[in-house]
């Protein structure tokens, strides 16, 4: 008994008298253990989240147990600062309460310290971001008890139809973002496997033909982009006012179990599911009524949507995923893999939250099929395109998009909107959308290149051409750029032709006197003005020709 009080003495000191009881009523009951000791969890959270807030030396026991003998030793500990909380060490004890069979209790003890630290886990209250449009089912109030009270692991799944994502899918993952805020486990599932079967959601016709190889270069690209806007957030969003450690993110390819998926494992996930249930999404429906070749509805493409149940099923049982997140058109696909899982797994109770589709102020669907995408990889939407489609945004969007887009609280989307709205002339609600998202999607990096690029495009600031480099230039000019030799005696007139600024050179001399044509953003009206280097060669070795107020050429120069 000299061991418990000790222990006792210990935790007087602390001030820590409430678990007293819990050591007298459950670590010395009649000193007999069983193999598999079950620790009240509640205690354990409450004694963590205590010593962390005392931020004290304290002693902690640590009790380890054999199937012969049990031996009790009495260690120090100071308060474990670089986890936020210190370590309850407990060795060779293994917990089968709260679904944790056979997992160590100093590992599980620490997970939940890191746990205790996130305020709000019930990622519904993110409706008032206006980011879920539909919830369902209706779980009620036990489905949100398990969201505030431990991890959930959330899915969202993107094919790759292109090599990159586009601004809808954003929202998604900004969604799984806030999951990861939470303290949730987010899946990014990419589907090399369902991208070559085709999702008729929101398509009046069949998709085109993807080969496999395309596929896999496509999720390439898109995994890259993932994985930066995941970094982004990490570093430089979240660690600017967070010490607690966010869980990683995993990125899987569902061509790893579905295209090893037999025939007979097919038929099994089949007798689960009814040609009704198959054919009430409303997309399928107009498919149906239409009596063009070419929007009929294939068998392939009703299988698309067992596939996709499949990878939910999948990952249910695999990572123990019961969340999936997807944009409001695909919401039968997402109920079509509840239905399956229910039926599949007794019952089991499984949610998805869909996300509202972006649209143009003029409320047309932005996205792919609409041929309105403002994407995601530089390689398409220029990091200057991509910043200053956040900065045309309309005052009556702004708000909402700082909602969607943004990190901020809601106090402080508030208080930005009271001052955007005594100077709107400022677009200060634009400024902070446009730098926050290209921040998030872009990094630094991008982030540079668009502001000095708005300076010369919009601002003519021909000083901060000076400060591009050639790889800026390149990616501010990317579609525009050609190559020229500076001989001597080059005019200003016979580079205009040479660069294929004007037709005809009538017009060119025309414009230059006229002042229409500048040279890094520098007016030139004298057409036979020999060019020098000095003056009209950047230290990139480019020179920017402008005609009018938008048209550009980047000249590199061979000299």
């Amino acid at each position: 008994m000299a061991f418990f009080k000790e222990i006792f003495h210990i935790f007087k000191k602390q001030q820590l008298l409430e678990y007293k009881n819990f050591l007298k009523n459950d670590i010395t009951k009649k000193f007999s253990w069983p193999n598999s000791y079950h620790i009240n969890k509640r205690y354990l959270y409450n004694l963590c989240n205590n010593i962390r807030n005392k931020q004290q030396s304290i002693s902690a026991a640590t009790y380890s147990t054999t199937s012969s003998t049990r031996k009790y030793n009495l260690i120090s500990h100071q308060s474990c600062m670089a986890a936020s909380v210190p370590m309850l060490q407990v060795s060779n004890v293994t917990s089968t309460a709260h679904g944790l069979p056979g997992r160590s209790l100093q590992d599980w003890c620490s997970s939940i310290s890191q746990c205790r630290s996130y305020t709000n886990r019930n990622i519904l209250s993110l409706h008032e971001r206006g980011l879920w449009k539909d919830r369902f089912p209706d779980a009620g109030l036990e489905f949100e008890r398990s969201l505030s009270s431990g991890i959930q692991t959330v899915y969202a799944g993107f094919d790759p139809t292109a090599d990159s994502l586009h601004i809808g899918n954003l929202l998604i993952l900004i969604a799984l973002l806030h999951c990861q805020r939470a303290g949730h486990r987010p899946i990014v599932l990419l589907g090399g496997f369902t991208s070559t079967v085709g999702d008729p959601s929101g398509r009046i016709g069949a998709r085109p033909d993807l080969a496999e190889s395309d596929a896999e270069r496509n999720i390439a690209s898109i995994q890259r982009t993932v994985t930066n806007i995941f970094g982004n957030h990490d570093r430089l969003i979240w660690k600017n006012t967070n010490n607690e450690k966010l869980t990683a993110p995993l990125i899987l390819n569902n061509s790893s179990w579905l295209g090893k998926l037999q025939q007979q494992e097919l038929l099994q996930v089949l007798k689960h599911i009814s040609v009704k249930d198959l054919l009430r999404s409303s997309f399928i429906q107009d498919r149906l009524n239409q009596d063009i070749e070419s929007s009929k509805l294939t068998a392939k493409e009703l299988l698309y949507q067992v596939y996709q149940a499949y990878d939910w099923l999948y990952l249910y049982d695999n990572y123990g995923c019961k969340i999936q997140v997807g944009g409001s058109d695909q919401m039968a696909n997402i109920w079509l893999g509840h239905d399956l899982i229910a039926a599949c797994r007794g019952g089991a109770c499984v949610t998805g939250l869909t996300t509202p589709l972006l649209t143009t102020p003029d409320r047309e669907k932005l996205g792919k099929s609409a041929g309105n995408s403002v994407w995601l990889s530089s390689e398409r939407t220029s990091y200057l395109d991509f910043y200053q489609y956040w900065l045309r945004t309309h005052d009556q969007q702004v708000e909402q998009l700082l909602k969607f887009f943004t990190f901020m609280s809601i106090g402080e989307i508030k208080q930005l909107m009271e001052k955007h709205l005594e100077k709107p002339d400022a677009h200060l609600a634009q400024k902070k959308l446009a730098e926050a998202v290209t921040l998030l999607v872009h990094g630094e990096y991008g982030m540079q290149v668009a502001e000095k690029s708005t300076d010369i495009l919009y601002h003519n600031k021909g000083t901060a051409l000076l400060n591009l480099s050639a790889k800026e230039l390149e990616h501010l000019f990317s579609n525009q750029v050609t190559t020229l030799t500076l001989n001597p005696g080059t005019t200003v007139l016979s580079a205009a032709m040479q660069a294929k600024c004007f037709k005809y050179e009538r017009d060119a001399e025309g414009a230059i006197r006229n002042g229409g044509f500048n040279i890094n953003q520098s007016q030139v009206r004298d057409p036979h003005l020999v060019l020098i280097p000095e003056a009209h060669v950047l230290p990139s070795g480019y020179s920017l020709f402008r005609v009018g107020r938008k048209s550009y050429t980047l000249v590199l120069w061979n000299r």
